[in-house]
């Protein structure tokens, strides 16, 4: 049988969206370390942060795995040597393949240089969509949420095809700048510190923000019609 490596494995149950997510990171703690314990007792490193500080990596079998010996846990990997792989405590392994979960770089080799703001994986965009400079320039399923991409990529739509339409209008650029502040730290402010974690989302409460952005610009562009016809 081939030996395998797989970087960061996790074990990560989730909450229901409606939960309030203070609440739910605040429940989530105590049922993990109830249910889980001591997760140094499988041979996983002491974690440098709490539990929903990250972006949780689903899995209903990691622990049984490591359990039966089908997964062993390593440090983190100094170097590579040849076709063996150094630890950060001094071992060195032989195997037959390297899986790299690094995450992703986000880059946009196809638009100009310096068209948008992006800067060691952070794009920040109105509703994760858009910048206030370029209005006419959609950017779809840049975010991480749960569920899935299609469910976030379909909330996002809501909002797109009406602006498309000319049945939604957007609010002014500082307005939109000040939204992009207070959505990054309501959505992000609870992660630690990562590229990884640069475009997260709470997928409930942003389901909730597209529904009411879509409704604050539908009005507004009625009432703004209804003026112009007045003055004319």
């Amino acid at each position: 049988m081939p030996k395998y490596l797989f970087g960061q494995p996790a074990d990560k149950a989730l909450l229901p969206p409606w939960v309030p997510g203070w609440l739910a990171r605040r429940l989530f703690r105590w049922v993990y370390r109830f249910t889980v314990g001591d997760v140094t007792r499988w041979g996983i490193q002491q974690p440098d942060h709490q539990p929903l500080e990250a972006h949780p990596s689903v899995s209903g079998e990691f622990l049984q795995r490591l359990g039966s010996g089908d997964i062993e846990m390593r440090p983190a990997i100094e170097r590579l040597a040849g076709d063996e792989v150094v630890f950060s405590d001094g071992r060195k392994e032989r195997f037959d393949v390297l899986v790299f979960a690094t995450g992703y770089d986000v880059s946009f080799p196809f638009l100009k240089a310096g068209l948008v703001p992006l800067d060691d994986n952070r794009l920040p965009l109105f509703k994760r969509l858009l910048r206030p400079e370029h209005p006419n320039l959609i950017f779809l399923g840049l975010a991480q949420a749960l569920p899935s991409l299609l469910n976030l990529a379909q909330v996002q739509m809501r909002l797109v095809v009406p602006l498309i339409q000319g049945r939604y209008r957007l609010p002014s650029a500082a307005e939109m700048e000040a939204a992009i502040a207070a959505d990054e730290q309501a959505h992000g402010g609870h992660y630690y510190a990562s590229r990884r974690h640069t475009m997260q989302l709470d997928f409930a409460r942003y389901e909730r923000e597209i529904a009411t952005e879509l409704k604050r610009g539908v009005s507004a562009r009625r009432g703004g019609n209804r003026v112009e016809k007045q003055s004319a």
